[in-house]
Order: C-alpha cells, then sequence, then structure tokens
C-alpha cells in the first residue's frame, strides 16, 4: 500500500540534510503535525530531532490530501502555538504553498520546504490576506 511505502536512497540523503538546513531559517518549531504515511514519519523524525521539544501530532487528514482540509488543521490550532511544520504530500502541498506563493511554482520537490508567514494574531485567521510564502528550499538547490 501507498502508506507504508518507505523512503527511496534520494529521501533517505536528503532528508537530514533539509532538516538541518530549516534550522537554519526556522529556529523554532512548537508543533509538528505529521501525515501517517510511513516516508512522511520517517522524514519528519530528522526533523524532530533538530526541534526535540515541539509536540508531535499524527494527522490522517494530511494523508488525504484535500487543501481545503490542511487549511482546517491550521485553523483550528491552539492560539499558544507559535510555529508549526507539517509534513504530508504532493500535490497537496503544491497546491497549498501556491496558495501563499507571490511567484507560482509547477511543483514542491520531494523534501521540499515552503515557509509561510503568517502575520495573524489567531490561527483562525489563517488565509491569504494573513499569510504568505517567504522561502521554498528544496535539496537541489545547495548544489550538494
Amino acid at each position: 500500500m501507498d502508506i507504508d511505502r518507505p523512503l527511496n536512497k534520494r529521501g533517505l540523503r536528503d532528508a537530514p540534510f533539509m532538516a538541518e538546513k530549516v534550522k537554519e531559517y526556522v529556529p523554532s518549531v512548537d508543533l509538528i503535525l505529521v501525515s501517517p504515511a510511513r516516508r512522511a514519519q520517517l522524514t519528519s523524525e530528522y526533523f524532530r530531532a533538530q526541534y526535540p521539544n515541539a509536540e508531535v501530532k499524527t494527522e490522517d487528514a494530511i494523508y488525504e490530501g484535500y487543501v481545503g482540509r490542511l487549511e482546517q488543521l491550521i485553523n483550528e490550532l491552539d492560539q499558544n502555538v507559535e510555529f508549526i511544520m507539517m509534513f504530508g504530500h504532493n500535490p497537496a502541498f503544491t497546491i497549498l504553498a501556491n496558495k501563499y506563493a507571490s511567484t507560482p511554482f509547477a511543483n514542491l520537490p520531494t523534501c521540499g520546504i515552503a515557509v509561510i508567514d503568517f502575520n495573524g494574531n489567531d490561527w483562525k485567521d489563517f488565509d491569504t490576506s494573513t499569510a504568505d510564502m517567504k522561502l521554498l528550499l528544496y535539496p537541489k538547490q545547495f548544489n550538494r
């Protein structure tokens, strides 16, 4: 089954590198939301090591891949949560990131990271009027 598919060789190479790289741009994370898919869980473990104090929750809705449901998860976050990280799948994550990007892009690459800045006071207000994508990171841009 797709949900049980592990990380491939590229994922095993890129995930630890990107976990270290994202720490340079995102110094803290309060909550990590992860798809139940094995490859998302395995990828998130490298990032969890960078943010050991972050709470981690597996969210079945992330695997379902509906952008509206992803935004609903964000809108339902507790106000005490300041920084979140989500691990999921395409095409939903590419579509979600493009909603907040000033310049559209074709695909959020495997192990790609879209950093979206939220300028509101309550997660229920998270939408295109209060948030925008500030940064797109992906393994190939680092010429490894």
